[in-house]
């Protein structure tokens, strides 16, 4: 029951190049499984043998291997053969790091299919036996990792904001599902409960479900997560609402303050349903401004507040979205743009991070852009520049931001600039970086290691895009980076974007913003590596029974 606030607020008045490509390694990497205890390894490529390599396997060995996946956010993947006694020397393969959740048994003279990590770390676990009798060869096991994991459920929500009455139900359903979702309760990835967009479930007691997206034979790295609280009874009804003062001018400050022993109070402006304003604890102030006379209502409810909880957004070439949960009037957001590419003359600018306090509205929609980092072909998404069509220089990386209230680049309120990409030999054959994204304006291509207007494009400003080169580079304009100069880096994405280079000079950096709303922001020019991410972080209010 919401209880109305009596004392009604009231107002008062672009030569011949030799392109030289290089592997991370030229030489497949090989790794043992020790004859005894475990060892553990970080790779996406090469090959896995028993203790002796690939000499013939002795008797007794009993070890394994935990594989970590190199890269974060993908899952390691096994195949391979195997050759010795075939009745009692064998390959085990488990999900996880260590001895608990058992694939397959794989006997010598087998084959050891493709298994592919299930875990929100990306790990298996291999271990080897043999017995005392003959040996063989041993195993063969090939590894490789499965990128471009889905990202997680933005979020979930639930058709009932708490249980109040025993052997009750709630509808929960995850928003931003990609391919099926896998639902859990005891942790991400513990117990599954269910698949499926949407999942009934009647707990007994206040219990966190966790949602993540399993597309194309992966897994997201991370879950969503919802607590949905069970409570005995209603809340007792709130007393004592008042507001202090009663009057004020248009957009004036009064503090609302009720009292129900033991509970939190919503804060409403109407009488039924509507959106929660905030809430407070008991006997706690709720500051409000209104811009017309206005009455407020208090519900008392058994609502709890919970810890912290970080979303992550990964590049996904496409927009993202994500809804404000109920309760939640703040978010703190850290926003990475992307590296603009590198050449053989030069390295990509890294991108820029913002970091700030978010001021949000719950049930609000917020559009979530990632950049993505430049290549040799193509700026990368989201305003990175393009790289002269040489396949030789680099394109500019894009810029990540945040944007409410619509999906256009004046809606944003948070953007990290992408770094510049890099030039191509042409008066000068080394140092033709990118400039760095990020900052109040991004940094400057250069040519040759140093800033030569002529050639490298100017990173972006609060006001301007970047310019390029004077003797041809296109500027930056508002959101993207300038492109296609004469041999010459694309510019970084930004709140503007950086200028391209030309005559082998690097793109310039695309600069970061913040809305004026924004509190705690901190800038950091040149931060991030490879594509942009984006995480928010908030602290969830768990809705109980109300009064």
């Amino acid at each position: 029951m919401k209880i109305n606030l009596r004392t009604t607020l009231t107002l008062c008045k672009l030569i011949v190049f030799l392109v030289i490509f290089s592997g991370q390694n030229a030489f497949a990497q090989t790794y043992l499984i020790p004859s005894g205890g475990s060892n553990s390894i970080t790779t996406c490529s090469g090959t896995l043998y028993d203790a002796a390599g690939t000499g013939g396997y002795g008797n007794y060995y009993n070890g394994y291997t935990v594989i970590y996946p190199a890269t974060a956010g993908s899952m390691v993947r096994i195949s391979g053969t195997s050759a010795g006694e075939g009745c009692c020397d064998y390959v085990q393969v488990y999900q996880g790091v260590g001895l608990t959740t058992l694939v397959g048994t794989y006997y010598m003279g087998t084959a050891i299919p493709t298994i592919t990590s299930n875990q929100v770390n990306g790990t298996l676990t291999v271990r080897f036996y043999s017995d005392g009798s003959v040996t063989g060869a041993g195993p063969v096991i090939n590894i490789t990792c499965l990128t471009n994991a889905p990202n997680p459920p933005t979020s979930i929500t639930s058709s009932a904001a708490s249980i109040c009455t025993a052997g009750g139900s709630s509808t929960l359903t995850a928003q931003g599902a990609v391919g099926t979702v896998y639902w859990y309760t005891g942790g991400c990835a513990t117990t599954l409960i269910g698949t499926g967009n949407s999942i009934v479930v009647t707990p007994a007691v206040s219990t966190t479900y966790y949602a993540r997206n399993y597309s194309s034979a992966l897994f997201s790295a991370t879950c969503a997560s919802y607590t949905l609280n069970v409570g005995n009874s209603p809340a007792s009804a709130p007393t004592n609402v008042t507001a202090t003062p009663n009057t004020v001018c248009p957009n004036g400050t009064a503090l609302l303050n009720a009292t129900s022993a033991g509970n939190n109070i919503n804060w409403y402006t109407v009488s039924t349903g509507g959106t929660m304003l905030g809430y407070s604890a008991s006997g706690a102030n709720f500051t409000v401004n209104p811009a017309a006379t206005t009455t407020y209502y208090a519900e008392a409810t058994t609502s709890s507040v919970g810890a912290p909880t970080t979303q992550t957004f990964n590049y996904t070439g496409s927009a993202q979205t994500w809804t404000v949960p109920v309760g939640v009037t703040s978010i703190t957001v850290d926003v990475k743009g992307a590296q603009g590419a590198a050449s053989s003359y030069g390295s990509g600018g890294n991108g820029g991070r913002t970091q700030a306090n978010l001021p949000v509205i719950a049930g609000t929609t917020l559009y979530i852009n990632v950049g993505g980092a430049g290549t040799i072909s193509a700026g990368g998404w989201n305003g990175g520049g393009a790289p002269y069509a040489c396949s030789c220089t680099g394109g500019g990386g894009g810029a990540s931001d945040i944007r409410i209230g619509g999906t256009a680049l004046t809606d944003r309120k948070i953007v990290a600039g992408g770094g510049g990409g890099a030039g191509y030999c042409y008066y000068y054959c080394s140092g033709d970086n990118g400039g760095a994204g990020g900052g109040a304006t991004g940094g400057p291509g250069l040519s040759g290691s140093s800033n030569i207007a002529s050639y490298g494009g100017q990173g972006g400003t609060q006001a301007a895009g970047g310019a390029g080169a004077s003797v041809g580079g296109a500027p930056g304009t508002l959101g993207n980076g300038g492109g296609n100069g004469y041999y010459g880096g694309g510019g970084g994405g930004g709140y503007y974007g950086g200028g391209a280079g030309y005559y082998g000079g690097g793109g310039g950096g695309g600069s970061s913003y913040t809305d004026a709303a924004l509190t705690a922001v901190t800038h950091t020019q040149g931060f991030n590596v490879g594509n942009g991410l984006v995480s928010i972080t908030y602290t969830p209010y768990n809705v109980g029974c109300p009064s």
